[in-house]
């Protein structure tokens, strides 16, 4: 197979590229952004910060048969 730019692949070679390069089609199932030590910050001061919420204003969302698993591991580009 030959493209505009005249470099060549073939369809068996890309696995081994994938593969080498540590390339996955599984997705995380959590933001790469936590791990920052911005964020992580951040995260543990809104943890440890005095909660003010209104208990008349609080909204409750219903997630009844809802389940973790239920979510795509595998994403398309």
């Amino acid at each position: 197979m030959s493209g505009e730019s005249g470099a060549t692949a073939s369809l068996s070679g890309l696995p081994r590229f994938f593969r080498r390069h540590g390339i996955t089609r599984k997705r995380d199932l959590h933001a790469a952004e936590q791990n920052r030590p911005d964020v992580m910050e951040a995260r543990q001061a809104w943890f440890e910060g005095p909660v003010d919420l209104a208990p008349e204003r609080v909204v409750f969302l219903d997630e009844t048969a809802t389940a973790t698993n239920m979510e795509r591991r595998y994403g398309r580009a």
